[in-house]
């Protein structure tokens, strides 16, 4: 149990409702597939609180209590959505007459449809799960923390890794990495000073050793050849930062310049909505790196793959 609270590639942990999911075929049948009796119901919800409680201790307990329930899904439903969130929230109703709906609330019931399937579960992660303690500061188009962290976890980590993340904006990569386990040295670059400040001040808050930023462009780092092992990196997408008329040649000049820097057999993790640009890229050096695999991520609501480079 105790191992959910060190859980750093999940944002939320649920109480599941029910074993299997929910048909939800047309939205006209789905309340006489959600049978869900107040009893169960009123279990269910008590059982995650004590969960709750007992992960991440007992809070004060509020004069009132309330609740709200989301509903997310993986294409748009229109109206359906918020017709099935009433249909959760009239759970509450009937199983706690007393408590009252409000956004936020105490407790969150979350619907979430997939295809023909409706799973359904409670909240128990307070929003500190994914937040993150060590984050003083955020810049436009962050990465989240969880997909950093899922990032550190292709890495293959190792405690000899010397790490550098050539665009590494406030930390995240770098302070997830060095959370994950142990390592030689973090070292961070990025061409803004304010970047370089804000990762800093991350950096320190996380309590990390060994680990450095400085302010420096990533195609010309003043590191030694083949002076890294493993190198992160949250590429510019083309939206916030770059653009898709120049992706393809920053692309070409960084992977040159950190084929120079990552020893042979290292290990490139980046990510990038940019396919496209990303490709021709690799095409052009693909005498330094090998793509072995390629994972598909959803970031502030676009998609973008994660690409795994051995460096050869």
């Amino acid at each position: 149990m105790l191992a959910f609270k060190k859980l750093r590639t999940v944002e939320d942990i649920f109480f599941s409702l029910q074993e299997k999911p929910f048909k939800l075929i047309k939205i006209s049948q789905f309340k006489s597939n959600f049978k869900v009796s107040a009893d169960s119901f009123r279990i269910a919800v008590f059982r995650s609180i004590e969960l709750k409680n007992f992960l991440y201790g007992k809070k004060a307990r509020s004069k009132s209590i309330s609740y709200i329930s989301f509903v997310k899904q993986d294409v748009d439903h229109g109206s359906a959505r918020k017709a099935v969130s009433n249909l959760l929230n009239n759970l509450f109703v009937t199983a706690f007459p007393n408590w009252r709906c409000q956004d936020p609330g105490n407790i969150e019931c979350w619907g979430f449809w997939s295809k023909d399937d409706l799973f359904v579960g409670i909240r128990i992660t307070p929003h500190s799960v994914r937040a993150r303690d060590y984050r003083n500061g955020e810049r436009k188009a962050s990465l989240r923390p969880t997909i950093a962290a899922a990032m550190a976890v292709l890495s293959n980590p190792n405690e000899r890794d010397r790490v550098i993340d050539p665009m590494c904006g406030s930390g995240t990569l770098l302070i997830e990495r060095g959370l994950l386990s142990s390592y030689a040295s973090l070292q961070g670059y990025d061409i803004d000073p304010e970047a370089v400040k804000l990762a800093a001040t991350n950096i320190s808050n996380a309590n990390l050793r060994d680990a450095n930023v400085k302010s420096c462009d990533s195609t010309t780092l003043h590191l030694e050849t083949e002076s890294a092992d493993i190198l992160l990196c949250n590429l510019p997408f083309g939206k916030v930062y770059g653009n898709k008329e120049t992706n393809t040649d920053l692309y070409i000049r960084c992977l040159q310049e950190w084929g120079r820097v990552v020893k042979t057999g290292g290990r490139a993790i980046l990510l990038t909505s940019d396919t496209k640009c990303f490709m021709i890229a690799h095409k052009h050096i693909n005498n330094y790196w090998q793509i072995t695999d390629t994972f598909r991520f959803k970031v502030m609501g676009i998609y973008a793959n994660c690409f795994v480079l051995h460096k050869t």
